[in-house]
């Protein structure tokens, strides 16, 4: 069952509208009479089994009501007060229905002078009727007509209103990712188009390496913090001489002032440091963000292993000293002060990459050894022999290799949604150690990612049916100019593209734009709260002549530089300008006309 036709008489914003709902025929309304004529379109003007039509007019005008309203017919639910008269075209004969004031006797439908017959009519038929809904609005306090698929109605609604309490959920997030990979693997037009460069790898995967290291390290002097205060340090947080000397050591090895009060003078000798009036240094000092930024840079520099030996090695290194904090607190204070100065001065030395030479690199065994009050490996956890771990480090080792850059950010390509998946678990899975990564499309922007979700949410459910009915309510919204002017063409080259199953679509979009309605023949076309716009042909526009034609403009220029023009021309004629600020004004001005003008009128009343 086909509905091509609906007058609105009276419902809700709507009134004596009508709605043309294919571009297949037309309707000629007179006084309850409706004759359904043959338009001039082949039937494959956009293409093989896709129909277009679009809903324009003013804010509040009453598109979405009208949706409602086809919504609601096709759905056969009640509209309450609605007064309207709705023409079908089934297995290729007219039908009409009504509803609301109307008598049949009162409405006459004709086609090629013949009258069309009532629905009632027509016995026992009964067809599925499939609607896919679609908008990017987002109104949290809207209540919306809620329509639910009941025997042969289906009703998908996949806009982001009806997504907004799941637009943040995890697992709901991966199925968009896996929506959209799904289309760029069938859609190869879509793929390869130069406009949105999804030629090369769709996905990337980033890992902010030196942010990962660094957050690592403030934890491991926040611990120390913690511990010092704990060993009864002085309330000033003044730690010992011999740790003083080895933070010192460690700021001069990176080059970085730390002190609360400048010394006279440093001596850093082979072995040695000699200080004149001791400085204050203490660990809030140490998490200087600069001394943080220099170590993590040496460390990955400088480094002779694989770059997640480094981050885990800072993961055992976390778990240790808040380990030790634990026993601090809680055990012998005379042992566990021992333990706390021999971890920093070891951990202190690891830092200056003391250990770290051309035949031997430090490790977490070594730092283990070195310390010989306790043994590091009864708490770490046991990453070194996970394959999962050993796989990703692998994978990340080589996107390294192909950046031959600075490593504060490693990014890798990611081609399948099972690629997406494998490391989306195992970073998950691991979030200790990959804290800081991020998925994102390959260059996507704003206007990219909003037609990605128009095509991927229908691409995955239209395909199901024999015949759909889609709703796109503005999907043009987020994209720039240029993109509106391909906006029809990509909806006509996507279902040509996709739709191999032939299934018949029936598209009704809704728009404000006039690069959209320049690609629409008038049979199209419907303004709704607008009577007797289509004198002139709207198909090939041009676009500026389309804002006031199409769009009822009250003029072509923006409110705000109109105004200031009226008071501009009034400031001439009442001679309060001098002919330097009119020229000035003119020169402001891009239409070469209205500059001239602006010009003149400043000479005339100049003479």
């Amino acid at each position: 069952m086909n509905l091509i036709y609906l007058y609105i008489k009276k419902h809700k914003v709507l009134e004596q509208e009508e709605i043309t709902l294919t571009s297949q025929y037309t309707v000629a309304y007179d006084n309850n009479k409706f004759e359904i004529k043959d338009s001039q379109l082949e039937s494959d003007f956009f293409t093989e089994n896709l129909d277009i039509v679009a809903l324009f007019g003013k804010n509040g005008a009453g598109k979405s009501t009208a949706i409602d309203v086809v919504t609601s017919i096709l759905g056969k639910k009640e509209l309450p007060d609605a007064q309207f008269v709705s023409i079908y075209k089934i297995e290729g004969e007219f039908f009409y229905d009504f509803k609301g004031d109307y008598r049949q006797s009162e409405v006459n439908v004709l086609y090629k002078s013949k009258r069309v017959k009532h629905l009632s009519e027509i016995n026992g038929f009964d067809k599925r009727q499939n609607i896919i809904f679609f908008s990017h609005h987002v109104e949290p306090l809207a209540k919306k007509t809620i329509y639910r698929s009941k025997g042969l109605f289906n009703y998908l609604d996949c806009s982001n209103q009806k997504y907004v309490s799941k637009l943040n959920n995890k697992k709901f997030q991966n199925e968009e990712i896996r929506k959209t990979f799904n289309l760029l693997k069938s859609y190869s037009d879509f793929s390869v188009h130069e406009e949105y460069e999804f030629d090369k790898v769709p996905m990337n995967g980033e890992f902010r390496v030196e942010k990962e290291l660094s957050k690592k390290l403030k934890c491991i002097f926040s611990s120390l913090i913690k511990s010092s205060n704990a060993l009864g340090v002085e309330p000033s947080g003044l730690l010992p001489k011999d740790t003083v000397h080895s933070l010192i050591d460690l700021a001069l090895h990176f080059d970085v002032n730390m002190y609360e009060n400048e010394p006279r003078s440093i001596v850093h000798g082979e072995g040695q440091i000699d200080i004149e009036n001791e400085p204050s240094v203490t660990f809030v000092n140490f998490l200087n963000t600069e001394l943080i930024t220099k170590i993590i840079g040496s460390l990955l520099e400088n480094r002779q292993k694989r770059l997640l030996d480094i981050i885990i090695e800072f993961e055992y290194l976390v778990i240790e000293i808040e380990n030790l904090h634990s026993r601090i607190q809680s055990g012998n204070i005379d042992k566990t002060q021992k333990e706390f100065e021999r971890f920093l001065a070891v951990f202190l030395e690891y830092l200056k990459g003391r250990y770290n030479s051309d035949s031997a690199q430090f490790t977490i065994d070594q730092f283990s050894s070195y310390t010989n009050d306790f043994d590091i490996k009864d708490h770490r956890p046991d990453y070194a022999d996970n394959y999962e771990i050993s796989q990703i480090s692998d994978y990340v080792e080589k996107s390294m290799y192909k950046q031959n850059k600075p490593l504060k950010k490693v990014r890798f390509a990611v081609e399948t949604y099972d690629e997406f998946v494998g490391l989306n678990e195992v970073f998950d899975r691991y979030k200790e150690l990959f804290s800081e990564y991020e998925f994102k499309w390959n260059g996507i922007s704003s206007g990219q990612n909003s037609i990605l979700t128009l095509f991927a949410r229908i691409f995955d459910i239209y395909k199901k049916f024999n015949e759909v009915t889609i709703f796109i309510d503005e999907g043009e919204i987020h994209l720039h100019p240029e993109w509106q002017r391909n906006y029809i063409n990509e909806l006509v080259r996507f279902f040509s593209s996709t739709n191999t199953e032939q299934c018949k679509i029936k598209l009704v979009i809704t728009s404000h734009s006039p690069f959209v309605l320049c690609d629409l023949p008038n049979e199209s076309i419907n303004f709704i709260g607008e009577k007797d716009r289509l004198n002139t042909p709207m198909f090939a526009s041009n676009i500026y002549d389309l804002y006031n034609k199409g769009f009822g403009l009250k003029r072509t220029i923006g409110e705000f530089s109109h105004t200031k023009l009226k008071e501009t021309i009034q400031s001439i004629k009442n001679g309060e300008l001098s002919y330097k600020e009119i020229l000035k004004r003119s020169n402001s001005i891009g239409d070469l006309f209205v500059s001239k003008m602006i010009k003149d009128l400043g000479e005339e009343y100049n003479d």
